[in-house]
């Protein structure tokens, strides 16, 4: 459930919506896009909202 969720979420950070991305930061607080471990790409995009923010 957690894959196909995130999955849904990788286009909204390539789009870069501020709306939408704010709601995926309760997710990184809470490790689930770490946890999962799904695909290569998910750490990259997370440190790119890290370093921008």
């Amino acid at each position: 459930v957690l894959r196909d969720y995130l999955t849904d979420l990788f286009p909204i950070l390539e789009v870069g919506t501020s709306a939408k991305m704010l709601s995926i930061v309760p997710l990184m607080n809470g490790g689930g896009l770490f946890e999962t471990g799904a695909g290569g790409s998910a750490p990259k995009h997370v440190q790119q909202f890290v370093q921008e923010n």
